[in-house]
């Protein structure tokens, strides 16, 4: 007895190998759509709006500590229509209003009673103060720290239009941001330097240390992985652990274990990508900087650059500019042992100009 058996004809063969290799290539697609979907900035997501139990008692601003018969100033929600969550505190008799940006990871509430208390103290000196908390930090939506540059200083744009729309559009605005807010906030002023009475920032991160390959790759990077975290970042992009933006233990303690700040992370391939393209475009506009400018750096800010900010100062056409450095100074400045020192030389930059 002959027995045969029957061979799948090659061409068949062929065929299910593709079928196969498409559906495994489809699924593939699939899951990258909807890690991209969940890693991404939607049109559809936007902060529920704050009421008295979303705003704690940290928020509230204690002026009375500073003026005698003064009242505690509360902070009220602030719609800039893009989805992020603003804040407003508005001062007794407002002669200046400050836009203030926090850094990556961090959140502008912390600036009321802990950061030297500056918040407080600029109300106490009678400026008003607007923020906002980054896509993806403090009470705004999104993935924890996935920030792009572009979409920051898109929001940073919109801000400040509500604020000249507002009942305090009429007052003095000053730009203030600490780290990559100060980035964003230096980017905000070359793209519409009107309306701006002076600008302040705070170790800004304006020198990335980078190539123009790497930044290329980490802008693809930054597309296809949002979220991935850079493999080793240079010390002019991201902090060297909690340790190393401040030198004040209480105040180490307290960054640590608030669990609305991130510190210590590695930088994410969105947030670099973006970053270090926009400060690399940057350096090419200072010098149409002409506005009143305060930049105050720590020397041994190992987080963002200090010789940027020098480098930034010597660049702009401003005729009033200001360059201090802090010498041994960490990354936190108001949260460093020169805090105070600190905030006292913002405060007095402020008075001078505003007067």
């Amino acid at each position: 007895m002959t027995i045969r058996s029957r061979r799948r004809p090659a061409g068949s063969r062929t065929q299910i190998g593709r079928l196969i290799a498409i559906s495994v290539l489809a699924a593939a697609v699939v899951g990258w759509l909807g890690y991209k979907v969940r890693a991404s900035r939607m049109p559809w997501q936007t902060t529920p709006p704050l009421n008295d139990s979303a705003i704690t008692s940290a928020s509230i601003a204690h002026v009375e500590d500073l003026i005698v018969d003064a009242e505690p100033i509360h902070c009220a929600p602030w719609d800039i229509g893009t989805g992020v969550a603003g804040y407003v505190w508005r001062a007794e008799s407002p002669r200046g209003v400050v836009l203030f940006q926090a850094g990556w990871g961090d959140y502008a509430e912390r600036n009321v009673q802990d950061s030297a208390g500056l918040f407080t103290h600029l109300l106490a000196n009678g400026f008003s103060v607007y923020a906002f908390d980054m896509w993806g930090s403090g009470r705004s939506p999104g993935p924890r720290t996935i920030t792009g540059a572009d979409h920051a200083i898109r929001d940073h744009l919109t801000a400040r239009a509500a604020i000249a729309g507002s009942r305090d559009g009429g007052l003095p605005l000053y730009l203030a941001g600490h780290s990559f807010g100060g980035l964003v906030t230096i980017s905000s002023a070359l793209d519409n330097p009107e309306g701006i009475a002076g600008v302040i920032l705070l170790a800004p991160g304006v020198k990335y240390v980078a190539s123009e390959p790497l930044l290329a790759f980490a802008r693809l990077a930054g597309f296809f992985a949002p979220t991935a975290k850079l493999a080793a970042v240079p010390a002019a992009a991201v902090a060297d652990g909690t340790e190393g933006i401040t030198r004040d233990r209480v105040a180490l303690a307290k960054l640590e274990n608030d669990p609305r700040i991130v510190t210590g992370a590695r930088m994410n391939m969105l947030t670099a990508g973006t970053a270090g393209t926009r400060s690399a475009r940057n350096w090419s506009r200072y010098q149409e900087l002409t506005m009143p400018l305060l930049v105050i750096h720590g020397t041994a800010d190992t987080s963002t650059d200090p010789d940027g900010s020098v480098e930034l100062v010597a660049a702009a056409s401003s005729a009033d500019k200001q360059l201090i450095l802090i010498p041994d100074a960490r990354h936190d400045l108001l949260d460093d042992l020169d805090a105070t020192e600190v905030r006292t030389d913002v405060l007095a930059w402020l008075t001078a100009h505003t007067s």
